[in-house]
């Protein structure tokens, strides 16, 4: 043991642990988050193995509210992302906005449980697996453990904990040893049928920390990205206002709220982006872009007004508005009506 404590020392010295981080760069903060943590427990293992990177693990053997609430928790003290079991995401995704990085037991646990349990030729058993878990796409997992212990396993999966119980029920009745998580092996004593404990090794584990890892940083490197086109959208000597397909206002910048009296402090939500330009017609907003529109502001002042629409992520319209102001609008509008005549344009106009 003394051997062991010296060359970590000897390796801390080398390369640093997670507090002595290089200089420059910061911290990144992973929590593990287990349900019923007196099962699969890592103490201190991932807490100084990654460069740059804090891992805690949190655990909650109480109700699923209070799996919700330790969520809540933990990205309230700063946690950037969130390692947890397949169904532990799903109940807390909706509550928490860090990234969720699904574990499950890889082919390696899979083994391990096995030898553990002590199966025999011609046994009958049943592996139960989360429908996020890879080992569903390996066709070949049967024959794998065939080959090596004699019998051919069920492998089936799940989607939510309704779905878990209704599974682990039917195959400790039909006398099958289970391969399972936490609630099946308890389930398991109830029945007094058999049962394997099927859990998150610790290479799993490390694979999903370097995985979380990978992700906070990226959105790391977009949010200074963002702020910097942030800053240079502020600092445009335009109104710049980007509205979703509900006519919410996603994003303003200063000037946008100098021209249309909007309070810098007011909360994005509570604007009423149509009563502030209330001669615009907004029915056309969301399905063309539009030119050079002389609108007034609410108020009477009078802007000039261009826009482009654009499909987001889920395909759904938004656009970006730009607001303009101009020392004499009219002459301004004589010079735009000037060169479309020119192109042939003037009606349209």
């Amino acid at each position: 043991r003394g051997v062991v404590q010296f060359w970590q020392l000897i390796h801390r010295k080398r390369h640093g642990s997670a507090a002595g981080n290089k200089r420059g760069m910061t911290m990144k903060k992973i929590a593990i988050l287990t349900w019923q943590d007196r099962f699969e427990k890592y103490d201190d293992q991932f807490a100084n193995e990654f460069e740059n990177t804090s891992v805690v693990q949190y655990g909650s053997d109480f109700s699923y509210d209070i799996l919700r609430q330790r969520a809540e928790q933990i990205e309230k003290m700063g946690y950037e992302a969130i390692v947890a079991r397949g169904y532990t995401c799903n109940l807390i995704k909706d509550y928490v906005s860090v990234p969720l990085i699904t574990v499950e037991p890889n082919l390696q646990d899979v083994l391990d449980s096995a030898l553990k349990y002590g199966i025999r030729r011609q046994d009958e058993i049943t592996l139960l697996l989360h429908e996020s878990n890879s080992l569903l796409k390996i066709e070949e997992l049967p024959h794998y453990i065939n080959e090596l212990f004699g019998c051919w396993p069920e492998v089936l999966s799940y989607h939510d904990m309704d779905d878990y119980y209704r599974v682990v029920d039917d195959v400790l009745l039909r006398k099958r040893i289970l391969f399972t998580g936490h609630n099946g092996i308890r389930r398991a004593r109830e029945l007094h049928e058999r049962c394997s404990p099927l859990l998150v090794g610790k290479d799993a584990m490390r694979d999903s920390i370097n995985e979380a890892a990978r992700i906070v940083e990226i959105r790391k490197k977009q949010a200074e990205h963002s702020k910097k086109m942030e800053t240079i959208m502020d600092d445009k000597n335009e109104g710049i206002i980007n509205i979703n397909n509900r006519f919410g206002v996603e994003w303003i910048n200063k000037y946008a709220h100098n021209i249309l009296g909007i309070p810098l402090n007011e909360s994005k939500d509570r604007i009423n982006i149509q009563s502030r330009l209330p001669s615009l017609d907004w029915s056309q907003v969301l399905k063309r872009d539009i030119r050079n529109e002389v609108v007034e502001v609410e108020g009477g002042t009078r802007v000039l007004l261009n826009s482009r629409v654009l499909n987001n992520s889920n395909d759904e319209p938004e656009a970006f508005v730009f607001l303009r102001k101009s020392s004499n609008v009219v002459e301004e509008e004589k010079l735009i009506r000037s060169e479309l005549y020119k192109k042939g344009q003037y009606a349209k106009f």
